[in-house]
């Protein structure tokens, strides 16, 4: 998270990329642990991706929110849409799959 505020365009992509690959990441082997378990729900609050993602991840982007910068807090948006749109079949409130209808993959300018 620190070297996406880095003035260095390549480093700060870089950084996203990064932590996009990461959401991805924890977002398809949550999936993939899910499928191999009967009950989702309570095994869904237990999953460690999914921890990683709800319990570190999002309170860093949501402090992202506030920065002053508008390029760093474009990144950390596209961040919390990756994540709202991997982890939308998820209860969790905190992964925010509910803004995932809000997210138009077609054209990008148009998303919350």
């Amino acid at each position: 998270f620190h070297f996406l505020f880095d003035d260095d365009g390549v480093v700060s992509r870089g950084a996203h990329k990064a932590l996009k690959t990461l959401v991805n990441t924890a977002a398809e082997q949550a999936i993939l642990e899910l499928s191999h378990d009967i009950s989702s729900e309570k095994i869904a609050r237990q999953n460690q991706w999914v921890m990683l993602v709800e319990k570190t991840l999002v309170p860093c982007i949501r402090g992202g929110l506030n920065a002053n910068n508008p390029a760093i807090r474009r990144y950390y948006l596209l961040l919390l849409a990756e994540v709202a749109m991997c982890f939308k079949d998820f209860s969790a409130p905190n992964l925010y799959g509910d803004l995932s209808c809000l997210i138009n993959s077609d054209d990008p300018d148009l998303d919350f």
